[in-house]
């Protein structure tokens, strides 16, 4: 399976699409149909400016459960991109596939139609802002059905690399059934999911912490039908909260800007609200229409 990512000369913006072909492993295919839908025009229109960036999905590896979840493993012609998936029924517990996308009929029960992909911020790793926000918010979802996967970038120094993992990410929920995605990122991680979720019909909804404005500029590409929260502490000195309102500015999506006095870029001081408006926010954005 192939990715592709086009950007303008001096843009960090990517715009995805995915090749349907001979050899290429079985996906949804409402992906494939709707993908044209979600990408901006503007490469389209100014081809001549736009560089292309492939990626090749090349193997899924998925293992048994460790400490609560399924390590993932999916290797691609840029390196290996590892995941953390955390929830779902035990029918996601299956052989490590070689050389193949997981295939879509071995999907789950149908309550299992929302999941969150969370991206870390700059320093990668598995580490969570807020005083363990991800694991905590993670843990009420996997109660409620709501399956997530965390990401660990290969460069977290590369604004578009991280976001064709994210993209990744997302697409492998998809794979597994699920119709309704969710992203979170913090600080770098912000601009990543912001980039993914504008060229990724399936998601719905997108989280950032503490966002970088720089790359974050596809805000402006999501459109009416998807929704934005950006949290942001006052206090913070590594990233102002000017750079979320930024972004608030710029979305086209439905948007809630929230700040807090005092709180750093961590959000440390004030982990419980920011826990409690992500996970509502969550619980709330990827509900079943008409719910």
């Amino acid at each position: 399976m192939d990715i592709q990512a086009r950007k303008k000369d001096r843009s960090d913006e990517p715009a995805w699409r995915r090749r349907r072909g001979q050899n290429t492993p079985s996906w949804p295919r409402e992906f494939a149909q709707q993908r044209g839908r979600c990408a901006p025009k503007s490469c389209s229109e100014e081809a001549e400016e736009c560089e292309v960036v492939e990626m090749t999905i090349e193997g899924v590896h998925q293992g048994g459960i460790v400490d609560g979840y399924r390590p993932v493993r999916i290797v691609t012609d840029r390196g290996e991109t590892h995941f953390r998936l955390y929830g779902g029924p035990e029918d996601w517990e299956m052989p490590n596939v070689d050389e193949t996308i997981v295939d879509p009929s071995l999907s789950a029960a149908s309550r299992f139609d929302a999941g969150v992909v969370w991206a870390p911020g700059a320093a990668g790793g598995w580490n969570s802002p807020a005083r363990g926000l991800y694991d905590q918010v993670i843990g009420e979802l996997s109660q409620r059905d709501i399956p997530s996967l965390r990401v660990l970038f290969r460069d977290s120094r590369n604004l578009l690399e991280s976001s064709l993992d994210v993209l990744i990410g997302a697409a492998y929920l998809e794979s597994l059934g699920i119709a309704r995605i969710g992203l979170v990122g913090h600080s770098f991680g912000g601009a990543a999911v912001i980039q993914a979720a504008a060229q990724q019909c399936r998601v719905s909804t997108v989280v950032t912490l503490a966002s970088q404005s720089s790359g974050a500029e596809a805000a402006s590409d999501l459109g009416p039908d998807r929704s934005l929260l950006l949290l942001h502490g006052l206090g913070d000195e590594i990233l102002p909260a000017w750079t979320s309102r930024q972004i608030s500015n710029l979305s086209t999506a439905r948007t809630r800007l929230i700040t807090y006095p005092h709180a750093n870029h961590s959000l440390d001081e004030v982990a419980p609200q920011a826990r409690r408006e992500v996970l509502n926010w969550l619980l709330s954005k990827l509900a079943p229409v008409g719910a």
